[in-house]
């Protein structure tokens, strides 16, 4: 069995719990690079609220990863989730 890179630096889990308990950390590096890459983005241009073929916008990707500072990026740049899409389209 192949044990990704980020189980490996996880603390032992006590007794009675198993390592899929035990949340992976989350690169603090791979974290800033996003970061980054979606600033990147944003100022150059990119739209916001382009949905993918799941009918998801970057939005609604960010919260659900919690990325709080790429959605606070992506929100101040005019993002929103696609159930606000959707309620906007209706009217």
């Amino acid at each position: 069995m192949r044990i990704r890179r980020e189980q490996r630096l996880l603390p032992l889990p006590s007794r009675g719990t198993s390592r899929a308990d035990v949340p992976p950390k989350r690169s603090s590096k791979r974290c800033r690079q996003r970061e980054a890459l979606a600033s990147v983005y944003v100022h150059l241009g990119a739209d916001v609220n382009a949905k993918g073929w799941q009918g998801w916008t970057p939005l609604d990707r960010a919260i659900e990863k919690d990325e709080t500072k790429i959605a606070g990026l992506l929100r101040k740049h005019g993002g929103k989730t696609g159930a606000e899409l959707k309620v906007e389209g209706a009217k």
